[in-house]
């Protein structure tokens, strides 16, 4: 796993300042990320970041990403959210089937999006499930490739139940192209998020697209374990936007914001910035 970010890619990360910054208005009247900035993403393979090297990914400790996520929410609050929630997409690749995620994230225009709470209903059937629900809160659904939705299991009519009778969840991937976007998200902040509903009706998944995604036993080693268990801190990103997005915000008026120079939170000047001896 990397722990230093190099000079390289906080100039590939700050490249994306006059795209963000171009695009503010665009986004605000879409209510969701414009695809420029989504096809910025792309090329710069941020949906990668945190995927292990040895399955395609670029590696990234949760550390660095968050200090990227704080650097490009200076730009753009509802960008770098955007932008957080793509970098995490990566993190799944430790408890999914590991030819899966080969297959899944086989090249950098894998932007994935998702509701984590079980909203859906996936019904139990001969090598995998039928799916159907509302999902909420989607950031990023616009641009994704591969959408994964929260779901209780069911046999027939019947909720599976777990050990103490708690209901059995699982998540489920599928193709973007399986999913009815709706327009709902209509806020007064974050809007450009784009983090609205999507629906399914009936879409068979299977067995291998589904998973627990909390509370899951590791499938895979070395540093696919890494990746897979990095979902929690990668979490963390939000708070990551949320400095970063404050202090832009301070920066653009005219206000000097503490511990923020020209290289981000932890300094990440020509040097890099190294987590380690943190």
């Amino acid at each position: 796993m990397i722990e230093t970010i190099s000079p390289d890619l906080w100039e590939e990360t700050r490249s994306l300042r006059p795209i963000v910054e171009a695009a503010r208005d665009e986004a605000e009247a879409l209510r969701r990320l414009p695809d420029s900035v989504g096809q910025a993403f792309t090329e710069r393979d941020i949906y990668r970041m945190l995927l292990p090297q040895d399955l395609g990914g670029r590696g990234l400790s949760p550390l660095c990403v968050f200090d990227l996520i704080e650097e490009v929410s200076t730009y753009d609050g509802s960008i770098g959210w955007n932008y957080a929630i793509g970098t995490n997409g990566g993190s799944m690749a430790g408890i999914m089937d590991q030819d899966l995620a080969r297959e899944l994230f086989a090249d950098a225009e894998v932007a994935t999006a998702g509701s984590g709470p079980p909203q859906g209903r996936a019904i139990a059937v001969e090598g995998g499930y039928r799916v159907s629900g509302t999902f909420a809160w989607a950031s990023g659904v616009h641009q994704a490739k591969w959408v994964m939705g929260g779901c209780f299991v069911f046999d027939g009519a019947e909720m599976r139940k777990g050990p103490g009778g708690l209901p059995v969840v699982r998540h489920v991937l599928f193709p973007a192209s399986d999913i009815t976007i709706m327009d709902s998200w209509k806020t007064g902040g974050m809007r450009g998020t784009g983090s609205t509903e999507f629906r399914l009706d009936d879409v068979f998944v299977p067995e291998k697209r589904a998973f627990m995604m909390f509370g899951a036993a590791l499938v895979a080693t070395g540093e696919a374990t890494e990746g897979g268990v990095v979902a929690a801190a990668a979490a963390g990103g939000g708070g990551g936007g949320a400095v970063g997005a404050a202090g832009g915000a301070g920066e653009r008026g005219g206000v000097a914001v503490e511990g923020r120079g020209g290289g981000g939170r932890r300094g990440g000047g020509a040097g890099g910035v190294d987590h380690v001896a943190d």
